[in-house]
């Protein structure tokens, strides 16, 4: 992985549930990625059609992130639905759904 690809800058944070009280996100890392791609997916939804965006953030490697973490990009969130190591240990791939701009 080459620095100089890493030229975007995003927030994880993971949801906490407590009894009683709303739910907060907790940051867990801010991080430097690149961005491999951006599409567009197509969910058929009971109500509809609904799409959503899919991007996949490459990352250096990070322990501790979580498929349900959330991901932040300016003012843009997405969910983390997979994650693929890379490269043993040194790169880390967040396979990501969000809504679409």
């Amino acid at each position: 992985m080459r620095a100089g690809r890493l030229k975007h800058t995003i927030a994880v944070t993971r949801r906490v549930t407590k009894k009683g009280t709303p739910d907060t996100f907790t940051p867990i890392a801010t991080l430097r990625a690149e961005i491999i791609s951006r599409d567009a997916r197509s969910f058929l939804a009971e109500a509809g059609e609904q799409t959503e965006a899919a991007v996949v953030f490459r990352v250096r490697y990070r322990p501790g992130i979580e498929p349900g973490d959330r991901v932040t990009m300016g003012e843009r969130e997405f969910v983390i639905d997979e994650l693929k190591e890379i490269v043993a240990r040194r790169v880390l791939e967040l396979r990501c759904t969000g809504e679409r701009a």
